[in-house]
């Protein structure tokens, strides 16, 4: 079976990671965001378009058929500005099929204009999600402060890691994630981002497991790692919905 055929088979299940940095679209490699490169081999209109972000969701669309991606908004969540036209314009250049699940850096010192935008994207795309990531949270309040202005429904949890380490707020995991269920949240995102663009196979699949055993009504995404659809497959059998691929299904 070839690699295109083995990935048809979880298709369904797997989102399209497009990281983006100043702009372009960044290959990810182990959360050493300082060296990430733009994506290359990518063509739009028939010239070259290496870090097109444009260009990378459609290389998705057009040789794995995907309908769901992942945007991480690197620059936010490194403290700068919201990249918000970049991530407007990939979202205006798909159809009502696409589903989109965005981190865009959500934190407490910018919370307010942060959900505003949040409400006015959501005013004209129907299908968007929105993480609130461990790693951007100083503070266990983050969760509230969103939840009370955002639909809990169209809210993920953002679970982030480092070679098993959980990055957020100093309170720890268990009250980031029992703030959240209290909170109305039902979605959930294992990432360690150690992991990441490496090919070391699915790390937080234990992970995601455990998760799914204690919360079963939530859903669960992970990813990182994957170096086929196998290891796809090991991440729904650990109890994820879905998962984030980039560096496997990228242009070689």
């Amino acid at each position: 079976m070839d690699d295109r055929r083995a990935w048809s088979h979880v298709a369904e299940h797997l989102i399209g990671v497009i990281d983006l940095q100043g702009g372009v679209a960044v290959h990810g490699i182990a959360g050493n965001r300082a060296q990430y490169a733009a994506v290359r081999r990518l063509w739009r209109s028939g010239r070259v378009a290496d870090g097109d972000p444009l260009a990378l969701a459609d290389w998705y669309r057009e040789q794995f058929q995907l309908r769901h991606f992942y945007i991480a908004d690197l620059d936010a969540l490194q403290h700068d500005a919201q990249q918000r036209t970049a991530i407007e314009s990939l979202m205006a250049h798909g159809d009502a099929t696409d589903r989109w699940l965005i981190d865009a850096g959500i934190c407490l010192s910018d919370v307010a204009s942060q959900t505003q935008w949040i409400r006015e994207v959501g005013a004209s795309h129907r299908n968007v999600q929105w993480i609130i990531a461990s790693e951007s949270a100083t503070s266990i309040e983050l969760i509230d402060h969103v939840a009370h202005t955002i639909a809990p429904a169209s809210l993920v949890l953002g679970m982030d890691f480092r070679d098993g380490q959980f990055i957020g707020p100093d309170s720890g995991m268990e009250h980031w994630i029992s703030t959240a269920a209290r909170a109305g949240l039902r979605s959930g995102l294992v990432l360690d981002v150690a992991a990441v663009g490496t090919g070391v196979g699915p790390r937080t699949a234990a992970l995601c497991q455990a998760m799914h055993h204690r919360l079963p009504d939530w859903k669960w995404i992970s990813g990182g790692g994957c170096r086929d659809a196998d290891d796809v497959q090991v991440f729904l059998d650990a109890g994820c919905e879905s998962c984030l691929v980039a560096s496997a299904l990228l242009p070689s």
